[in-house]
């Protein structure tokens, strides 16, 4: 899944702003567990300042992974 983070509205704290759940079976191929991506994207506005945290899947020759990522 994913997490949008962004300030509080007294610019305080980081809080999470919005989660996504990665709700595509586990064996699926990872292009179709990545399509979260695109609902990530949807969930950052344009002039705002927001921090992001996803699963990222991705076959090699040895198998599948899965790598997290932070995105500032």
């Amino acid at each position: 899944g994913y997490l949008v983070l962004g300030f509080s509205d007294d610019i305080s704290k980081i809080v999470v702003l919005n989660e996504g759940i990665n709700k595509v079976p586990q064996n699926a191929p990872a292009a179709e567990k990545n399509q979260k991506w695109a609902d990530m994207l949807d969930a950052l506005p344009a002039n705002d300042v927001r921090y992001a945290i996803i699963d990222i899947f991705y076959d090699t020759n040895e198998g599948s992974r899965t790598e997290i990522f932070f995105i500032a």
